[in-house]
């Protein structure tokens, strides 16, 4: 019997997802290995090279992603101390979630646009970052997409297996980062709506089937981070001395200029991807409640829980927390530009159905194109200038310095230079300290985030500020993570 081509494609359909896991592979090896930033030093410290028991039940803060711990533990022993190793999970989470995105969207906009938004995503300069960071937040990433796609077999085809598959991923989604949990609240709104008011051209799914998984999950959470509970407790419930740095004002100015460095931060490009990207958003918020109202919910509802759970929290904010919804951002725009496009196609009047319909899918792939562009244009960056700079400093400082000068560190580059190089440099935290180390000789201060040295230390940050010879600055693609060295004089000492 002679095969359709509807079957060959059909057959062929797996190429699809590995040819665009292989893309994302490819742009997120260049880079991989360049300079540690100063959370993934931290983590390195505290957790990394803890042993897989230890890592269990130890919380020493919230830089602490369990689920990545265990897994950068067992890629450090196999494979040694170094960025790429510790990095490597990460980067699969990465790889994985762009041929998700395209499982996801495939029934529910056809292989066109589900296409259009997983190539977007893989040239995602926000996407690459942090697939190349040894934090969990490509896997809160990826399991957002799975987790969603189990639960839409759940509402819509009382999938048993899909159901088991999707409690145990909402609570290895919360063992990757405690912000999972507003991801899972979310999906358990539209569960409950699902339940009371079934879309169009549903049937109302069996209660147990959708409820059940949660419950389920939820214990299996609890049981992974059991063995933590009490630090965790201890963490949490104490307010947050960071507030006044990582307010919402603060998050929404990052997350401005977040959005300008994935246009290769140039200004203008920036202006006009966004010009576009704006106006096919809202196009794609009101098409996505046409199509299916399930992800639309999701699409709304989840940032507003994100918003409310920070708030309600220790009251830190900032932008990486959105990084979870990172694939339905990309799905809210990919479905506008298609949306837009078939409304501008209307004109004009006389054509054929096709016609428009091909003329409206030219002008959708003309606007995503110039989105991926866009962002290919900000790659070179993230490749070549580290998140963090730290070994360049460090460089610079011992081959210049001379006999009896000495080197300061402060804060954050106290914590890497002291705890992680094994250097013999002195912390400072007042002014005090400055001056008397001054009166030992010329001072060599390293420091990055001014931000933070003025929270701890008005006085120092002003100290420096008006006294410190600034002699280089070493760029960073991490916002306000640029290592800056600079120089004072000795002083008399005091008589």
């Amino acid at each position: 019997m002679k095969r359709s081509s509807h079957d060959r494609h059909e057959d062929r359909e797996w190429l699809i997802p590995l040819a665009l896991g292989l893309l994302a592979l490819g742009l997120r090896l260049p880079g991989l290995d360049t300079g540690l930033w100063n959370d993934e030093i931290a983590a390195i410290i505290q957790s990394f090279r803890t042993s897989f028991p230890a890592n269990l039940s130890e919380f020493r803060g919230d830089n602490k992603h369990p689920l990545y711990a265990l897994l950068a533990h067992a890629s450090l022993v196999m494979f040694g101390e170094t960025a790429w190793a510790i990095r490597l999970p990460s980067l699969l989470f990465g790889v994985a979630s762009v041929p998700m995105l395209y499982w996801l969207a495939r029934p529910l906009v056809g292989r066109r646009e589900a296409i259009s938004a997983a190539l977007l995503l893989a040239v995602s300069y926000h996407h690459v970052w942090f697939s190349q960071s040894a934090r969990g937040y490509s896997a809160l990433l990826f399991f957002a997409l799975l987790t969603t796609h189990q639960l839409l077999g759940m509402l819509r085809r009382s999938d048993r297996r899909a159901a088991i598959a999707f409690a145990i991923c909402i609570a290895l989604g919360t063992y990757a980062h405690l912000t999972f949990v507003f991801f899972v609240f979310t999906q358990f709104v539209v569960a409950l709506v699902a339940l009371a008011w079934p879309a169009r051209g549903t049937v109302r799914p069996d209660w147990r089937l959708v409820l059940l998984p949660f419950v389920v999950g939820g214990i299996i959470s609890a049981a992974l981070h059991y063995p933590m509970l009490q630090p965790m407790l201890d963490y949490f419930t104490q307010p947050s001395d960071q507030t006044e740095v990582s307010s919402p004002a603060w998050a929404v100015a990052e997350g401005i200029r977040v959005l300008r460095a994935g246009f290769g931060d140039a200004f203008g490009l920036a202006v006009v991807a966004l010009a576009i990207a704006a106006p096919i958003g809202l196009a794609g918020v009101i098409t996505w409640f046409r199509r299916d109202r399930d992800v639309a919910l999701i699409i709304v509802l989840a940032p507003l829980a994100i918003i409310a759970g920070a708030a309600l929290g220790r009251g830190t904010m900032y932008p990486r927390f959105f990084f979870v919804l990172g694939g339905f951002f990309v799905l809210l725009v990919v479905r506008g530009a298609f949306a837009t496009g078939a409304w501008l196609a209307q004109w004009p009047k006389g054509a054929s159905d096709d016609a428009r319909t091909t003329r409206g899918e030219r002008l959708a792939m003309a606007a995503v194109g110039v989105l991926i562009l866009a962002s290919l244009a900000s790659l070179p960056r993230e490749w070549s200038v580290p998140k963090q700079d730290f070994e360049g400093p460090l460089a610079m400082v011992q081959q210049q310095k001379a006999p009896g000068d000495q080197v300061a560190v402060a804060d954050v580059t106290a914590a890497v230079y002291l705890l992680y190089y094994r250097l013999p440099w002195t912390r400072v935290k007042t002014v005090a300290d400055f001056d008397a180390l001054r009166q030992q000789g010329k001072v060599w201060f390293i420091y990055t985030f001014p931000r933070y040295l003025d929270l701890y230390d008005p006085a120092l940050a002003a100290h420096v500020d008006a006294d410190c010879k600034e002699q280089a600055v070493f760029p960073a693609t991490l916002g306000g993570g640029e290592v800056i060295v600079c120089t004072m004089d000795a002083i008399a000492p005091a008589t």
